[in-house]
């Protein structure tokens, strides 16, 4: 009997000891398999297959500022179409993982993410115009759940053109790579030919759906004589590559990254540095911030690129005055 109330006393004790211990912050007495598991967050990447690197490595980079280290305190579900139409599908199937944040990497994805989903928080990587498109009420309180940073791409497209003008005055018939999927660039295209005829340039609009596009647009190109071409949209950048290069024309965009591989210049800002940005908005939502109460952000530093080798390669002079303004001049 004695033996059997020794028994008892011993199990009671132990099991308030365990008890009290699991009660207690940062106990350390309990085996790893009886603590409980922390929930690793878990964000969607939602973009085009052909998205450009540096905006990637941006992200990444961004990331492992915060202290975010995939596959072991974050994960991340990432999502590439191949065209844009795919990628309501993927922002669907995103909501379905239940994932604790979208990232959106342009304005179509944006709006697929959008559509999907009302209560997921969407953080725009890059967008032309938000207010604009409807993608929010307002850039200082954008309410719903959508918030992140816009590029000014629309309101920076005067300014690009003039200064490929300046670069090239030479040039009076320009081609223009816009995707009609996306609800900003056809603002952005609209700015871009006032900005043309003010300076009396012919533009001729071609439209990219997928990389099938390219076949017709190179014969477009040559059969127009167009002496040099803008691209507002990203991606694609082979293809573009692919029929600047073999007709020799000076080419203009807003990112950077197309300057690296091997376009003329580049008038926007810095997207290793801007997609970079987005983790702040990721981070601040997971530490549960509303996504509506975080205002948009706008880049303050514009940077003009140069790539003087491909100046080079196309028998191209640079004026002094686009030397002088540039932030980076490519060897």
């Amino acid at each position: 009997m004695r033996a059997h109330l020794w028994s008892r006393r011993r199990f009671l004790s132990n099991s308030l000891a365990l008890t009290g211990c699991s009660l207690l912050a940062g106990c350390g007495a309990l085996p790893p398999q009886l603590r409980p598991a922390t929930k690793v967050p878990r964000i969607g990447y939602l973009a085009r297959r052909d998205w450009p690197p540096p905006r990637i490595q941006g992200f990444k980079q961004g990331l492992l500022d915060r202290g975010y280290l995939e596959g072991e305190n974050i994960a991340i579900e990432w999502r590439w179409a191949e065209r844009s139409e795919q990628l309501p599908e993927l922002a669907a199937e995103l909501v379905g993982l239940r994932v604790d944040v979208i990232v959106a990497a342009s304005t179509v994805a944006i709006q697929a993410a959008k559509q999907a989903t009302t209560t997921v928080p969407i953080v725009m990587s890059a967008s032309g115009d938000p207010v604009g498109t409807g993608l929010v009420t307002n850039l200082a309180r954008p309410e719903g759940n959508v918030t992140g940073l816009s590029t000014l791409a629309v309101g920076l497209s005067a300014k690009r053109m003039q200064l490929f003008k300046e670069t090239v005055p030479a040039m009076a018939h320009v081609g223009i790579f816009w995707d009609p999927s996306s609800l900003d660039k056809e603002k952005d295209l609209r700015e871009t030919q006032v900005a043309a005829q003010a300076l009396g340039v012919q533009v001729r609009p071609l439209e990219i759906r997928g990389p099938e596009s390219f076949d017709s647009v190179s014969e477009i190109v040559a059969r127009d004589r167009i002496d040099a071409l803008i691209t507002l949209m990203d991606g694609y950048q082979t293809e573009i590559m692919s029929i600047t290069q073999p007709h020799r024309l000076p080419s203009m965009c807003e990112a950077r990254g197309f300057t690296l591989g091997g376009g003329l210049m580049s008038y926007g800002a810095n997207p290793f540095i801007w997609y970079g940005r987005a983790v702040e908005y990721v981070d601040k939502i997971l530490k549960g911030a509303k996504p509506g109460d975080l205002p948009v952000e706008q880049p303050v530093d514009i940077e003009l690129v140069v790539n003087l080798k491909t100046a080079q390669a196309i028998g191209l002079s640079i004026p002094p005055s686009i030397l002088t303004q540039a932030a980076e001049l490519l060897q």
